[in-house]
């Protein structure tokens, strides 16, 4: 009736993005639901943040704990010198975008 009354089409929904998400619920309802994704979310998270908290000072997360994501663990490491190291071993083995922004 829309599109009668415009006398044209209505935009065409995206159909790959629409069965991506199908997909991804199907594997979300499947695997516990998205409760046991949010569990494994904070237990992942928890594993890093723990090692960051406890490296003497060696890795160092400027955000409030409360405030800390679960999705973007953010760090620091001492000096400006290991952040490139860093950047530049995790490049070597093809993770990427780990340098972040300031």
């Amino acid at each position: 009736k829309l599109q009668a009354a415009g006398n044209s089409c209505v935009n065409t929904p995206n159909v790959f993005s629409m069965y991506v998400t199908n997909l991804v619920l199907k594997h979300l309802m499947e695997n516990g639901g998205l409760k046991r994704f949010c569990e494994l979310s904070t237990q992942k998270s928890s594993i890093l943040y723990n090692v960051i908290d406890n490296s003497n000072g060696f890795y160092s997360c400027k955000i409030e704990k409360d405030s800390r994501s679960r999705m973007n663990v953010t760090f620091n490491l001492t000096t400006k010198e290991l952040e490139a190291e860093f950047v530049k071993k995790a490049a070597d083995v093809k993770i990427e975008g780990v340098k972040g922004h300031r």
